[in-house]
């Protein structure tokens, strides 16, 4: 069975969620082109580009430190002639991972939003939901849907 896709937008490209182990916890498509079927052969280039775009959050992040003069408390996002990657992580090592539109401005406040007003009190705080296990919530999958095409 294929999980349902969320609204698509031409200015939200996909979001994920992962772990401080660099393990995918959530994946969101906005563009309808990814195949999230168990089933499906694909399901392991899902899996493979799931590891490049970590690959790519802890790539930025150790370049732009070691070309910064002084300490960076965060690395935030950066853009290409295709989109935007914006990355808000937290202490715990948690990284929420927004791609977009390049012409969007940064989102480190939405995802922030997407945190403390979703994550924390429909994931952490759910009894149903085991930490640092893939989110099956599917309130959880369309709010942070419907909520990012409001206010990406």
């Amino acid at each position: 069975m294929s999980t349902p896709a969320p609204p698509t937008s031409s200015n939200v490209y996909e979001f994920l969620i992962y772990n401080k182990t660099g393990a995918c916890l959530f994946h969101l498509d906005f563009t309808g082109t990814i195949n999230f079927d168990k089933d499906s052969d694909k399901n392991s280039d899902v899996r493979q580009r799931q590891k490049l775009v970590y690959g790519l959050v802890c790539g930025i992040k150790s370049f732009s430190q070691m070309l910064s003069s002084k300490p960076l408390p965060c690395f935030r996002n950066y853009a290409t002639a295709k989109y935007k990657f914006h990355i808000y992580e937290l202490p715990t090592g948690l990284k929420l991972v927004l791609m977009t539109s390049p012409l969007k401005s940064d989102q480190f406040e939405t995802l922030q939003k997407v945190f403390q007003t979703l994550y924390v009190p429909l994931i952490s705080r759910n009894i149903f939901c085991t930490p640092n296990q893939k989110i099956q919530c599917k309130l959880f999958r369309e709010k942070v849907g419907e909520f990012l095409i409001a206010n990406v």
